[in-house]
C-alpha cells in the first residue's frame, strides 16, 4: 500500500496567489500544480510560574540586621553626641531587652517606610535618625 505524498514546490508558480494558509505542491501522478491547505500544529500556551524566595521574611536575615543595629546603637550612644539625650537607655539596650527594643523599632521602620529588611544597611543614616527619635519617645 503506497501512500501518496505531494512534493512541495520550491519556487511558487507566478499565476498562483498564495497566502499563509496554503502550500503549492506538484501532484506526481498528474504533474499539475495544486494548492493544498497548510495544516499547522496549534500553538499551545503553557504558563510558566516562577517562585522566588522572599528574603524579606527570612528570620536569619532579620536577626543579622537587628544585631548589627543593636551593636551600632550602643556605639552611637557611647561616641555620638546626637545620642546624648538617650544615653540613659544604654544599660537597657545592653541587657536582655535591648534586642527586643531594636527589633520593634526596626519592624516599625520597615512597615512605615515600605522598605525591606535587606535595605536597612543601605539606609543606615535614616535608620539611625529613626532609632534616636524612637528612643527619645520612650
Amino acid at each position: 500500500m503506497n501512500t501518496f505524498y505531494p512534493t512541495p514546490v520550491l519556487s511558487p508558480h507566478p499565476i498562483v496567489s498564495l497566502n499563509s494558509s496554503t502550500l503549492p505542491v506538484v501532484n506526481q501522478n498528474t504533474n499539475k500544480l495544486e494548492i493544498l491547505p497548510l495544516y499547522t500544529q496549534p500553538i499551545t500556551y503553557v504558563p510558566t510560574t516562577y517562585r522566588y524566595q522572599d528574603i524579606n521574611n527570612d528570620k536569619n536575615l532579620q536577626n543579622l540586621e537587628i544585631t548589627y543595629f543593636l551593636d551600632n546603637t550602643i556605639d552611637w550612644m557611647k561616641y555620638d553626641s546626637s545620642f546624648s539625650k538617650v544615653k540613659k537607655y544604654l544599660s537597657v539596650l545592653k541587657g536582655e531587652n535591648g534586642y527586643d527594643i531594636i527589633h520593634k523599632i526596626l519592624r516599625m521602620y520597615v512597615k512605615q517606610n515600605h522598605t525591606n529588611w535587606y535595605d536597612l544597611k543601605a539606609q543606615k543614616i535614616l535608620v539611625k535618625q529613626y532609632i534616636r527619635h524612637k528612643l527619645k519617645q520612650l
